[in-house]
Order: structure tokens, then C-alpha cells, then sequence
């Protein structure tokens, strides 16, 4: 039994990617176990795996990684040694002449002098992962050293004539080239079996790793000295900026990136340029950091201590299971004289994941490190930046309109947002204290959604306000009874909750206050902080909004086209964060720097044009509503699918199948009299949807004239949305 084992092939069969999903999947399943055995339900957001920001980095990440700094900086240390320079080493032949041989003998003496020199580089080459976790950086990085030595020996012994001096290139990498640090013991000792895995026979000991894989926090520990390696690698740790509240005295301190908002792995980066030696290769892959204003001073500090190389952006990917993420690897090289540095920039879709290395180079565009602004990185060609910098030279919608605000946030949806059926119980006797409610996805272009949502608006301040300053608790629950008995025992379901909000008013059943309160009983331009189209409409009913949807106080019409626009969406993906599935955030601190048209006076064209739409898009939800409405009552539906609401979407016989999965029975009478109705319906609305496909395309001409677009760079925006 013992001798089978020790025949068995690790190396091939237990790979580090299996021990890196092994490891990940054993902290979630320790941390179930003990929770069921204490009786407690499992926190997933407090789990160690969360805590520590352990997620497993993909091969091709690690191998991509791997090529584009440990691969270039080999290649620099070549050229240094002058590789190109060779002499060209022809075949050796006994016919040769005296002169002749001697020419050959001086090449021969470059060559082996080369090969030799650059053995010597690759034995002395430093590499950290200062996160290593389950290895698997530092596991590709040995593959790589491996192979790339077992050419040189080869090399040398070709140019020797078979004889070179033997030694264990795989302990000689182990114990000298590769470094790693952990703040979890358990990564450490996974690590350990990773690299040993590699290595291990039954012939030898396993080479000591105690002094090269250390457990302890690459941020705070001096593990190892500064300017000590040639290559730093990585995935950092994703943890939120949240749950570092208590390293933050030290961070801020210690780090010129810091900022109070600011995510574990920004750290990782001013640290590695420091444990770098100059000229060396940071590889990272991390969150997205090129527009959120936590991340201002890394990028300044970037910007300024490294040369770009590498930027590869997959926020429109999820490749890390188990995680939302919007992930960018990014190669820098230690060194400030970036004034005139090109670097390659590519955006990579779901399909090129696996092709990334091999068609890196010709999808790539080259971008000018000098050229991008620290306030929000938008990487471009040099044709779109001409466009970008005479597009945002003109004053911003903040400069023009003033803020842009956040909808309410209740800090208990459930107690104070309330259904059509709850409005109508209270109502009776509380209507002044209920205000219709929208959320952000009853906010569609041009027109607000069908409104079945109320809030109970029961502002700081209101009780005392009402029911005289000098009040109890107990007295102002008896108040509150006495005049308002449906709405306070609807509340008074959800106390013990609303009481723990540390956002709340006087009162439990009070909301905390909100400063611009007024502004939502004003005409305003309204949207989802998440978009993937441009979605923007004018309020002019004063409807009360949620967090995260936000608000602009104005009613130009002419304002609201062009936020409708093409060219909005184009401007609107260069200022904010982009998200899983080609979504982004109009967050209000994006959205204040969209810069407006230069303006002599009111454009009437747009203002009609923006009419005309709005009225053919309130047509045609009438004619939806009319429809639903219609069949709801004509088969006793209280509510009806996605595909339902969208019937003009559909054919018959899809409509009707779709009935009929809601439970409706349909006889044969049913269809040939609903039949004609659908028909018409559908007709009608798809024959107006065309018409407002084409308004807006005329509307994103005029919005083009105003901003005065090319048709050059038409052509570039377009392409780009």
C-alpha cells in the first residue's frame, strides 16, 4: 500500500488549482460547521473567506500575469546582456580555416558568455507574492523559472558539447527565487504543499520554505526589506473598506494612498513599489480604482512612481466564482520617467477570456501615460481624447443646476414603504402622511412606470412639531394612537427593528431628516442609479424617490434630450463606474461633472423634438396599460409576467402560452375573440415604437448640432456605444 503511494504522481494529478478551490471551499464549510453546531445561522458577509478576501485567480490570469512581468523583465535583463548583439554562430566544420576557426571560437565565447550570464540573472532573480493564499502565482511563477532554466541548460550544454555543471534547478528556484506572505497560517502552509507538490520525491527531504513563504501582514509587518525583489505578483486581498476600520490609524500613517474609503488592496500597490527594486515589475489583478474618488491619491501615486505597461480591463466579466467583482490587471514597472510612456489598453468581453494572451497585442490600442487625468482614468485613443478634452472644457450641469441628490432612505423599507392594498386601509386616516413613492425601476426613459407605491413620511422633528416639544415616548405613542390608530399599529409590527436604526428621527416611528426635502415637491429630472441605456424623465407630480435613485431640480426639456441621447451614453460611460453586464452607476458625484452644450439661447428644436417624444412614449404606455388592464380583468389576473407586460413583444401563440402558465383557461371562443384585440394592440404599439426609433434618431442629431459633433467623431462615438 505504502509503495503505491509513493509512486503515485502528485505533481500531475493534484494540481494547485484543485488545492486552491479545495482551500477556499474548506473555510466556507468549517465556518458552516461550527455555526451549526453553536445553533447560529451562517453571516456570509462576516465569514473569514469575506474577511480576508480570499477568491481563487483563474490559470489564464495567473499565466497572462506571469508573461507580461516575469517574462519582460527576463527579456530586458536579455537585452542588457546583449542578446541582440549575438554574433551569428555558424555550424562548426573541420574544413574550416585556421582563420576561420578562430572566428568561430570568439562566437562561440560570446555565446556561452551570454548564456552563462543570463543562467546567473535567472538563479538571482527575487519574486513576492504578498498575498500568496493557496500559491497560485507563486506555483505558475516556479513552471515558468523551471522551463526557462531547462533552456538555458540546454542551451549551454549545446554550446559545451554536453558539458555543463548540474545542479537542482527545481530546490535551487524553491529556496531561492520564490517569496510569499500570508496573513492566514492556513494559506502558508497551502502554499508550502503547492510548491513541494512540484518538487517532492521519495528519495530526497523536502527543501525548507520556513524563511521564503512567512506568515504574517504585508502592510503592516516589515517581512522583508525594502527594494528586495525584481517582481511583485498578485491577486490582493478584496476586502471592503469597511471591515478595516481597525487598521485604518495605521494605514493612514503609513501610506500616501490612504484614503478613509479606500479597499484593502489599493495599499498593496504603494507597498510593492517599495519592496521593488528599480526597474522591477508589480502584476496585479484588483478591483476597478480608475474613477472612484476613494481611490484619487493611488492613482496620483501611480501615475507618478511607475511606467504604465499593461492595463487589461474585465469589469464587464465576472471571473471570479462566488464574487461580484469588476476586476483589472495592471503590469507597472518601477520607474518615474513615464512623461512619453505608451502603454497597451485593452477592455476584454466574456468570449476573449480564454484568447487573451494570444490576441492581446493586435486588440490592444496604445495609450499616452502622460495624457490620462488622475480624476478619472478614461483610457482612449488619441483621436477620442482630442474628442473628450473639447467636449468636457465647457461648464458642467453642477456649474449650471446645482447639485443632484440621492432619493430617501428609510432605513426599514418594509415598515415604511407600503402596496396599493395597505395605502388604501390607511388612507382613510392618514393621507396627509403618505406621499407616492418611486423606486429606480419605475424610472423609464421619458415616462414613470405605473405607480403602486407609497411612503409613510413621517419626518424628524414632525411629532413634536404636531403634538407639542416637551413629549415622552409613552405620550406621544398615545398621541400617535389616538389620532392615527391604523398607521401606528401597522408600524408598531416592525419596532423592534426600526428602533435599531441609527438613521432615525425623535422617534422609532420617525425617519432622520433630510435636507433638501423640498426639492422632491419640485419639477425635476429624475433617474436609476443604474442604467444600461440612458434612462431620464421629467416629475412634474412631485412623486417622493428611493435611494439609490437620484434627482436634478429643473424642467428644461432641452436638458432631459440630451441626457436621452447617444452622445449622453457615450458621455455618461466615460465618467462612471462601469458594472457587471455593461451596466454603470449615474451616481450623483459622476453625474455633476456631465458637461453641457455652449448655449446662446434655448434650443426650441430640441425642446419640441423632446415634446413630440414625450407625448408619442405617453401614448404608447397608455395603449400597454389599456391592454394589460383589458385581459387582467377579462381572466381574473392580479398580476402578470415580465412577458405579459411586454405582449407586443410576442406573437399570439406565445401569448397565449403564456396565459395559460398564469393559470388562465382558455377556450377556443377565448382566442378567436382575443385574437383580433391582440393583433391590433400589438400592431398599434409596434408601429408607434418604430416611429419613436426614428424621432430619436433625430433627436441624437440634433443633440449632435448642438454639441457640435463631427461626422469623424460621430463615427467614433458610435462605434464605442
Amino acid at each position: 500500500m505504502f509503495e503505491n503511494i509513493s509512486e503515485y504522481d502528485f505533481g500531475s494529478d493534484l494540481s494547485v488549482n484543485i488545492l486552491g478551490h479545495v482551500f477556499e471551499q474548506s473555510i466556507s464549510d468549517i465556518e458552516e460547521f461550527k455555526s451549526e453546531l453553536l445553533g447560529k445561522a451562517l453571516d456570509k458577509n462576516s465569514g473569514k473567506r469575506k474577511k480576508n478576501g480570499i477568491f481563487y485567480t483563474p490559470p489564464y490570469i495567473t499565466h497572462f500575469i506571469i508573461s507580461k512581468t516575469i517574462n519582460e523583465w527576463l527579456n530586458e535583463q536579455k537585452e542588457k546582456l546583449g542578446f541582440s548583439k549575438l554574433p551569428v554562430l555558424p555550424a562548426f566544420d573541420k574544413k574550416m580555416s585556421a582563420q576561420q576557426k578562430g572566428a568561430y571560437t570568439k562566437a562561440l565565447n560570446t555565446h556561452i558568455k551570454f548564456w552563462e550570464d543570463y543562467q546567473d540573472v535567472l538563479r538571482n532573480i527575487k519574486i513576492l507574492d504578498p498575498a500568496c493564499a493557496s500559491g497560485a502565482f507563486l506555483v505558475s511563477a516556479f513552471d515558468f523559472l523551471f522551463e526557462e532554466g531547462k533552456k538555458v541548460n540546454n542551451e549551454l550544454s549545446e554550446l559545451k558539447g554536453g558539458l555543463i555543471s548540474l545542479f537542482d534547478l527545481d530546490k535551487h528556484i524553491l529556496k531561492n527565487n520564490l517569496f510569499g506572505i500570508d496573513i492566514n497560517r492556513e494559506s502558508i502552509e497551502i502554499t508550502k504543499l503547492s510548491l513541494w507538490i512540484k518538487t517532492a520525491n521519495k528519495f530526497d527531504p523536502l527543501t525548507s520554505l520556513d524563511n521564503n513563504i512567512c506568515y504574517g501582514d504585508s502592510l503592516v509587518d516589515e517581512v522583508f526589506p525594502e527594494e528586495s525583489f525584481d517582481i511583485v505578483l498578485g491577486n490582493p486581498p478584496y476586502v471592503r473598506q469597511e471591515l478595516i476600520t481597525h487598521l485604518k490609524p495605521d494605514l493612514e500613517m503609513k501610506y500616501k494612498v490612504y484614503h478613509s474609503s479606500l479597499d484593502l488592496f489599493g495599499y498593496f500597490y504603494e507597498k510593492s513599489l517599495y519592496l521593488l527594486k528599480k526597474d522591477g515589475y508589480i502584476g496585479f489583478i484588483s478591483n476597478s480604482f480608475s474613477k472612484t474618488n476613494s481611490s484619487i491619491y493611488l492613482r496620483e501615486f501611480l501615475v507618478n512612481n511607475s511606467r504604465f505597461i499593461y492595463y487589461v480591463d474585465f469589469t464587464g466579466v465576472q471571473i471570479f466564482e462566488g464574487a461580484t467583482t469588476y476586476p483589472v490587471v495592471m503590469v507597472l514597472k518601477k520607474d518615474n520617467q513615464y512623461k512619453k510612456n505608451l502603454f497597451r489598453y485593452y477592455k476584454i468581453n466574456k468570449e476573449e477570456l480564454n484568447t487573451l494572451s494570444s490576441h492581446f497585442e493586435e486588440r490592444s490600442i496604445l495609450i499616452n501615460q502622460n495624457q490620462i487625468d488622475n480624476s478619472n482614468w478614461d483610457f482612449v485613443s488619441e483621436e477620442e481624447q482630442n474628442l473628450k478634452k473639447r467636449l468636457f472644457s465647457s461648464k458642467t450641469i453642477k456649474e449650471k443646476f446645482g447639485k443632484t441628490y440621492y432619493g430617501l432612505k428609510t432605513g426599514l423599507n418594509k415598515a415604511f414603504i407600503i402596496d396599493k392594498s395597505v395605502y388604501e386601509l390607511l388612507t382613510v386616516e392618514s393621507s396627509e402622511l403618505m406621499v407616492p413613492y418611486l423606486e429606480g425601476k419605475d424610472l423609464t426613459k421619458w415616462s414613470i412606470g405605473k405607480v403602486d407605491k407609497w411612503l409613510i413620511y413621517i419626518q424628524k422633528g414632525w411629532t413634536k412639531k404636531t403634538f407639542g416639544e416637551n413629549l415622552t415616548e409613552e405620550s406621544a405613542k398615545e398621541l400617535m394612537i389616538k389620532k392615527y390608530p391604523l398607521l401606528f399599529n401597522h408600524l408598531l409590527q416592525f419596532k423592534k427593528e426600526a428602533i435599531k436604526r441609527y438613521d432615525k428621527g425623535d422617534f422609532w416611528w420617525e425617519l432622520r431628516s433630510c435636507d433638501y426635502i423640498e426639492k422632491f415637491k419640485q419639477t425635476k429630472i429624475c433617474w436609476p442609479n443604474l442604467q444600461n441605456a440612458p434612462k431620464f424623465l421629467i416629475d412634474d407630480t412631485y412623486y417622493f424617490l428611493n435611494a439609490p435613485a437620484v434627482m436634478l431640480s429643473t424642467n428644461e426639456k432641452w436638458l432631459l434630450g440630451v441626457l436621452n441621447s447617444s452622445l449622453s451614453w457615450y458621455i455618461l460611460k466615460s465618467l462612471c463606474v462601469v458594472r457587471n453586464g455593461g451596466y454603470i452607476e449615474v451616481k450623483p458625484q459622476f453625474f455633476d461633472k456631465f458637461p453641457l452644450p455652449i448655449l446662446k439661447q434655448i434650443p426650441l428644436d430640441l425642446e419640441n423634438k423632446v415634446d413630440e417624444i414625450m407625448e408619442l412614449n405617453k401614448k404608447i404606455e397608455n395603449n400597454k396599460v389599456r391592454f394589460i388592464e383589458y385581459f387582467q380583468s377579462e381572466f381574473s389576473l392580479s398580476k402578470t409576467s415580465k412577458k405579459l407586460n411586454n405582449f407586443y413583444h410576442l406573437d399570439f401563440k406565445e401569448f397565449t402560452k403564456e396565459l395559460v402558465k398564469q393559470t388562465v383557461i382558455l377556450t377556443q371562443q377565448d382566442k378567436y375573440e382575443l385574437m383580433g384585440v391582440f393583433n391590433t394592440e400589438s400592431e398599434k404599439i409596434n408601429s408607434s415604437l418604430n416611429l419613436l426609433s426614428k424621432l430619436e434618431k433625430e433627436l441624437d442629431e440634433l443633440v449632435f448640432i448642438l454639441y457640435k459633433i463631427s461626422d469623424k467623431e460621430k463615427n467614433v462615438i458610435k462605434n464605442i456605444i
